[in-house]
Parts: structure tokens; C-alpha cells; sequence
């Protein structure tokens, strides 16, 4: 497995947390602790997105930040690599 597609599985898992958190929240938003693990999953998820994007691109489009649209330059997901079905 590549280091992207590493990546890309470890920030699925921590969108699914946080998902899975904020359902949570929506019946019981009282709950402090709950609320700290949201806040704690969040920040996890930041750093994982933050070294995607370093190495590979930003996620999305509105995460372009530099000088050019670098956004069209990642594959997108019909775009399979050499020897990857």
C-alpha cells in the first residue's frame, strides 16, 4: 500500500469518528466528555488531512491555497494508477 493510500484510509476513519461523534452530540449535547472527544477526533483528523496535503495535494478544492489551481492536478478517483484495478 502506498503512503497515500495509507493516508487517504486513516483520514476516512477519522471522518467515520467524527461522523460518528456528531450523531452522538445530536441526542446527548450535554455530554462533556463526548464533546472533548469530538474536539479531540477533530484535531487528530486536522493533522492527517494537513500532512495529506502537504505531500499529495489539497483534499479539496476550496483547500487550494497556492499560486496556481493545483486542485486539477491530483487523480481523481476514476483515475486508476499502473497495476491497480
Amino acid at each position: 500500500m502506498t503512503e497515500r493510500e495509507m493516508l487517504t484510509r486513516k483520514l476516512a476513519a477519522a471522518d467515520f469518528s467524527l461522523y460518528e461523534m456528531r450523531l452522538f452530540l445530536d441526542t446527548h449535547p450535554h455530554d462533556c466528555e463526548a464533546l472533548n472527544k469530538f474536539k479531540e477526533y477533530r484535531a487528530k483528523r486536522d493533522l492527517i488531512a494537513d500532512e495529506y496535503q502537504c505531500k499529495f495535494g489539497p483534499l479539496t478544492a476550496s483547500a487550494n491555497d497556492s499560486q496556481q489551481w493545483d486542485w486539477i492536478k491530483n487523480p481523481w478517483p476514476w483515475d486508476y494508477e499502473e497495476g491497480i484495478c
